[in-house]
């Protein structure tokens, strides 16, 4: 199966800028997976949600996301509300420091991703380009 972007925008380092496409660098197919299972029987465990004080099973369409505010006080929010509040993205990712790889703690190395130039139907990207990308694999960038 192909790896699909989940991602595309434009990278953009001083006054070069470039459109790029973020995909997983590794596949689905690679990770290992566990289920829950039974030990005595060796079946499956599913999952269901629980009122916490009432003990029954909580149907989908009456599950709701909320904030807490304080001691048993929410706020209710529904997916349609989230979908509102949702931030615009720019689709740019601004290019302000390159740092050595060794600096970078552990943690944000946790997902591996690639980065791969968009090239619009009918054209090559030029040499010097690559070249000049392939001479920066010994560092990072962080971009905000």
């Amino acid at each position: 199966m192909a790896v699909r972007p989940y991602w595309k925008g434009y990278l953009k380092l001083s006054l070069v800028t470039c459109p790029v496409q973020m995909m997983p660098a590794t596949s689905e197919s690679e990770k290992v997976r566990f289920h829950t299972l039974n030990r005595e029987t060796q079946n499956r465990v599913v999952s269901h949600y629980v009122d916490s004080v009432t003990g029954k099973e909580v149907k989908d369409e009456d599950e709701v996301k909320g904030y807490q505010r304080g001691e048993n006080d929410y706020v209710m929010l529904e997916d349609e509300e989230l979908e509102n509040v949702a931030l615009d993205s720019t689709k740019t990712i601004d290019i302000s420091t390159f740092t050595p790889r060794d600096s970078v703690e552990w943690i944000w190395l946790d997902t591996p991703i690639t980065c791969r130039q968009t090239i619009p139907s009918g054209r090559r990207p030029s040499p010097s380009s690559a070249m000049r990308w392939k001479r920066r694999t010994w560092s990072a960038s962080l971009g905000w």
